[in-house]
């Protein structure tokens, strides 16, 4: 049944194709790999609801409880032989497929009436634009590529983005992936129709990033932008810090990025004076507190919250010789039964 189903198929939309529902062959704008060969591509007018009916009708039927009827705003469960796949709502269009979706778009629904429809993704995978690594290194974000043998040759007949990579096995990662002309679906690896019960069949793949120099975001994080697209990588600061002979703030430089700039001291209290972790600055003004922060809510050190005293006790101990240290312990048990307590 579902092989004639797919005849169908196959035959309303070659009478698409060759009657009223396909634009130009050649696009008005190139489509471009990450290492900027030119992908074929055709551009296609979106079915109307008609169509889609019986689209939906011919592709997942069967595979759903009750043989429901398409709605543009319902979720709808997969049943395919290797398990269920979860679609987006609304979701189901001919305007771009698996490839498209995966390799051109990388995993973000187009918006519109944008139409990208990629037939042979091979040249994603031979001009250098993506690096085959293993099933261990895998994260979000990067590609899968089911293969099948057609003609006596080896073809890659399905792609989509690992949107959940926390279990890194073939059994459990998960993936989104547009399903030809049909929904985008949420599943398991293997729980998709194009999956041909052989693991060796799958391949992941990364993006060929080429980072340029870091740029700051803010006082927290800079970023490096790749000089191939839009990705973006972003870090924590490799900071220093210079004293200013400021009881208020010291000078905080980025060692990676061109950020710099004036940032507050972080003091414990050691014996009778305050100390900067960062530029170890001291200070003998018991009134000195860090902003937003009260003399009776810091009385011990005044960059952390009473709940988190202890272990951060423990991490001072790095920053302190050993006369601050014995000092220390004395001041920490007159806070801790002063206030704890």
């Amino acid at each position: 049944m579902k092989k004639f189903n797919l005849l169908l198929l196959t035959i309303f939309l070659l009478f698409l194709v060759l009657g009223v529902n396909t634009k130009a062959i050649i696009p008005d704008l190139p489509v471009l790999t990450h290492e900027g060969s030119e992908v074929p591509y055709v551009q296609q007018t979106e079915f109307d609801d008609d169509y889609k009916i019986t689209i939906f009708q011919t592709m997942y039927g069967g595979l759903i409880d009750g043989n429901p009827k398409y709605d543009s705003l319902k979720t709808y469960i997969i049943g395919y032989p290797y398990g269920k796949a979860t679609s987006i709502a609304g979701s189901l269009s001919n305007l771009y497929n698996c490839h498209a979706f995966a390799l051109h778009f990388k995993g973000v629904k187009p918006n519109g009436n944008v139409s990208v429809w990629i037939s042979d993704p091979s040249i994603y995978f031979t001009d250098g634009s993506l690096i085959e690594i293993e099933v261990n290194e895998v994260s979000d974000g990067d590609v899968v590529a089911y293969y099948a043998e057609e003609n006596n040759e080896i073809k890659i007949i399905h792609t989509g983005i690992i949107t959940d990579s926390t279990i890194k096995t073939i059994e459990e990662l998960m993936i989104r992936s547009k399903d030809g002309y049909g929904l985008l679906l949420d599943h398991k690896l293997q729980n998709c129709d194009y999956y041909r019960g052989d693991n060796n069949l799958i391949k992941f793949y990364r993006w060929n990033h080429i980072y340029n120099d870091a740029h700051p975001i803010d006082s927290s994080e800079h970023y490096y932008p790749c000089e191939k697209c839009n990705e973006i990588a972003c870090e924590e600061h490799s900071k220093s810090y210079t004293k200013l002979e400021d009881a208020f703030s010291h000078l905080a430089s980025c060692s990676v990025c061109l950020y710099s700039g004036n940032e507050p001291h972080r003091y414990v209290q050691v014996g009778t004076k305050y100390r900067c972790l960062d530029c170890k600055f001291i200070s003998s003004f018991q009134s000195i507190t860090p902003i937003g922060r009260s003399a009776n809510e810091i009385k011990f050190i005044c960059s952390y919250d009473v709940s988190q005293t202890m272990m951060t006790y423990k991490e001072m101990i790095n920053y302190l010789t050993e006369n601050e240290y014995y000092e220390l312990l004395v001041e920490f048990n007159m806070f801790y039964n002063a206030i704890v307590k």
